[in-house]
């Protein structure tokens, strides 16, 4: 039994030192080699691909946060400007101390009404 078993063992290698030395070993080997390379290639290709989505994300989410302040900023600058264009009127009418109607108090009428005017072409 012994026998059989060396015989078995040496023919395994045998065949197997062959196969190494053979060309079919060698394309085996440079096949498994790209393959192994093509396979590292594509997981690294996933890789960078949920980066770059997470990053696009994260781009979308600023842009509309960027958006938000740039409006809000100008609603705050269209406020102050108004605010600015009353406060003239404002000083304008507590000047008029007059119950009639002078060139002064007209005046400070048409100050008034060309600053509502101007103020409402900001909306």
């Amino acid at each position: 039994m012994s026998i059989a078993i060396t015989f078995i063992i040496n023919f395994i290698k045998n065949k197997l030192l062959d196969f190494l030395k053979s060309k079919y070993f060698y394309i085996f080997l440079a096949v498994s080699i790209v393959m192994a390379i093509i396979i590292f290639t594509i997981f690294q290709l996933k890789s960078k691909d949920k980066k770059i989505d997470n990053l696009n994300k994260k781009i979308v989410s600023l842009e509309s946060k960027n958006i938000f302040l740039e409006k809000d900023l100008t609603f705050k600058k269209a406020q102050i400007y108004i605010k600015q264009i009353f406060t003239n009127s404002d000083e304008i009418i507590e000047k008029q101390s007059e119950d009639k109607l002078s060139s002064n108090t007209i005046k400070a009428l048409k100050s008034i009404i060309y600053d509502y005017n101007k103020s409402m072409e900001i909306r």
